[in-house]
This record gives C-alpha cells, structure tokens and sequence, in this order.
C-alpha cells in the first residue's frame, strides 16, 4: 500500500465514524466537515476563554460556542469583587480576540473601561440593533466562530432594575433574548446568587428575561495565599450539555482587581 492510499483509507474510515456517530449524515456531508476541522478547532481555541485551573493545574475554559443559540452564561456567587474581576476578564480575553464586547448596568464604572457601555434604559433599543443588524447563522459558508462575534456583559444592578420596571407591563419582547437566537451574539450575566434571599429575584429575572438553558459559573469563596495573592474557587456547570460540574481555582489579577469597584471589595 503507498502513502497515499493509507492516507485515503484513512480518510474513508474517519468519514464512516462520523456517519455512524451522526445518523442521516451523507458521505458527502462528513467529507466536508473533516475538511472544516482545522478550522473548526483554531476558531474554537481562539474563541475560549480560561476560568481558572482544575485540581490537576489543567486549564478550565468557557468555549463561546457553549453561548450559541439563546443560551446565556450566568456568573454568580460571592465575593462580588471576584465575580466582577471574572466578568471583567472574560471581556477583555473575548475583545482581545475580535469580539465586540458591550457592558450593560446602572452607570459606567471603573471595570467597565475598554468596552462600550449601554444603560439598562438602552437595552431594548439594543437588542433592536441587534436583531436587524446580525443575520441569523444557517450553518452555511463557515462555523458559528467564524467571522465577527458579539459579547453582552450584564451587570446585577441593571437586571435587577429593569426587571422591577418590566414587572407587570407588556415589556417582554423588548428584552427577549431569545430575539437573538441563531446569531453570533453571546450573553453573560452577572447574578449574586440564585438562592436565599435572592431566589425571588431570580425568579423574576427568569421570567423577564426569557431563558432556560445556561451554563452556570460559580464562585464559592475567594482566599488570600501565603504570597499574599487572593485565589478565587468556584465550579463550571455546563449541565445543558449533559456533563458534571468542574471545579477551579483563579488568581485574580491585580490589574483586573484595580479597576473593579471599591465597594465591592
């Protein structure tokens, strides 16, 4: 057998695997998604952003392609300063990458420099842009990494304040982000917790806001190391996948910590 013809058989067995782990798929079809691969796999390294390390030291990512569709990346748990020193960081990887990265909430703020910046007010008019100006993604002419992509960064205080004034008015399509399903726009929100004294909050959040599917990242605690560095711990659950929860560890940069909040501290 010559090199080329190992090199085709081996092709042909790959493209069967695929058929036989994809039932319906044509021959044809699995061909041209091996082909994709390469880039398929580039987009998606270029798109992660890393949360922190597992037990094992080895990197836990957040995949953008986990956002697709309506599904939302909630950020929760405590201490408030970690959780905004996260959100702060995954801005700034995805917008480090090319994405067009917008921070909803109350009032700018220290954290919120680098990134453009709407009110609670503009987000209605926002999601409006949104939906006219991004086609929907048919799966044809590229992957849902390829080409520009867009991050909405969530703060609390703009949730929680726009879901009150939408309490019991014919608010909703104006804030269903389901209205940005199939489009390369991804959304993350910030949210103290979905427990205790938060749970009715919460609630109502899901109510307005329209979702069901998400993947969680939670903060448990932050502690200070014997080099004097604060080391956040949480979980990723990406249960909408079907998979357990990962635990990590973060160390808050110093330079994301500065610009967070002093009142959150």
């Amino acid at each position: 057998m010559t090199a080329r013809e190992g090199k085709d058989n081996a092709r042909k067995d790959a493209i069967h695997r695929l058929q036989a782990a994809n039932p319906g798929m044509t021959y044809l079809a699995a061909g041209e998604f091996l082909d994709r691969l390469p880039k398929l796999k580039a987009d998606r390294a270029r798109w992660r952003a890393q949360v922190g390390v597992d037990g094992s030291g080895e990197p836990v990512w957040l995949n953008l392609d986990d956002l697709d569709g309506s599904d939302i990346a909630v950020l929760s748990g405590n201490p408030a300063h970690a959780r905004t020193a996260l959100l702060k960081m995954l801005g700034q990887t995805w917008k480090a990458a090319g994405a067009r990265v917008i921070v909803c909430d109350t009032k700018p703020s220290g954290w919120h420099m680098g990134f453009e910046f709407v009110s609670a007010a503009q987000l209605p008019e926002l999601i409006d842009e949104l939906e006219a100006a991004i086609d929907p993604f048919d799966g044809t002419g590229g992957d849902a990494l390829d080409g520009p992509q867009t991050v909405l960064l969530l703060g609390f205080r703009a949730i929680k304040g726009a879901t009150e004034s939408l309490a019991g008015q014919p608010f909703g399509r104006h804030t269903d982000f389901r209205r940005l399903r199939g489009r390369k726009v991804r959304v993350v929100f910030d949210v103290p917790s979905a427990t205790g004294r938060m749970r009715q909050v919460w609630q109502q959040i899901r109510l307005h806001w329209f979702f069901t599917e998400y993947v969680q990242i939670m903060l448990h605690s932050a502690t200070v190391d014997s080099d004097g560095i604060q080391v956040a711990r949480g979980q990723v659950a990406l249960s909408l996948l079907g998979e357990d929860p990962v635990e990590f560890t973060w160390k808050l940069p110093i330079e994301v910590l500065s610009a967070t909040p002093s009142s959150a501290r």
